[in-house]
């Protein structure tokens, strides 16, 4: 459940960045900044799990 609300959370911080991005650059870089944790979040919750679907999330973070 945690990783859903995190990639949730990624997808509208950048849809909110990509938005923001002539008009306030600063708040879109914060954006871009809150999707980093929230994908950091992620691999700290699953990156010790070897089953497939969490390699296949690992794989989705870019963490090969």
């Amino acid at each position: 459940m945690d990783c859903q609300d995190a990639y949730h959370r990624i997808i509208m911080s950048l849809k909110s960045a990509a938005g923001e991005l002539k008009e306030s650059p600063d708040t879109s870089n914060y954006d871009v900044m809150v999707c980093t944790d929230q994908t950091t979040m992620v691999k700290n919750l699953i990156g010790k799990d070897t089953d497939v679907v969490s390699n296949t999330i690992m794989k989705y973070t870019g963490d090969e």
